[in-house]
């Protein structure tokens, strides 16, 4: 029964809002209560509430200042592009612990790297310790390995080969078919 109320007011609801106007009539053949936005002999027309819309309140950034150590003030967006740090790099896939099938022997690393990587910056990845990609993106493909459990690890190299920012490494299981 409540499954019949939810599905009729449901269906009364969006009718109002596709079609506009909601008639309520007995079915002759079967005594069932039945709407439709078609008007049927015998039917009553049904009236419903205007459909509720959310707007949002807007929203100004407002500038803050923030001391700085000359004593200066600056606001924060300026104090970022100053200070470009990263805050957080991992490495999104594949998954830590997923096991895969690597057909074509390669697969696609993808990493996650806030704020973006730097001019002059570069990324490495690495297997089992090993460079498998050197001067990456936030994607490559990694191919020319053997099946079994590896470590992969990436990491962020400034302008002067530092690493600046190391993504946590991940464990992952590369399964071949062999005829």
């Amino acid at each position: 029964m409540l499954k019949i109320i939810s599905l009729i007011f449901m269906t009364s609801y969006s009718l109002s809002i596709v079609a506009g106007d909601i008639y309520r009539y007995v079915d002759p053949n079967t005594g069932q209560v039945k709407y439709s936005n078609i008007p049927v002999q015998g039917a009553e027309k049904i009236t419903t509430e205007p459909m509720m819309i959310y707007a949002p309140p807007s929203y100004e950034r407002q500038q803050r200042s923030v001391p700085n150590p000359s004593g200066q003030q600056q606001i924060p967006e300026q104090q970022a592009k100053k200070d470009k740090k990263y805050q957080h790099f991992s490495i999104q896939s594949p998954a830590h612990d997923q096991a895969f099938y690597a057909t074509s022997n390669q697969f696609n690393v993808s990493l996650n790297l806030k704020p973006a990587l730097q001019e002059g910056h570069y990324i490495r990845i690495y297997m089992d310790g090993k460079l498998v990609v050197d001067r990456a993106n936030t994607s490559a493909t990694v191919s020319n390995f053997n099946r079994g459990t590896h470590t992969l690890s990436a990491k962020v190299f400034n302008k002067k080969n530092q690493v600046v920012k190391s993504a946590k490494p991940i464990t992952i299981h590369i399964l071949k078919h062999h005829i």
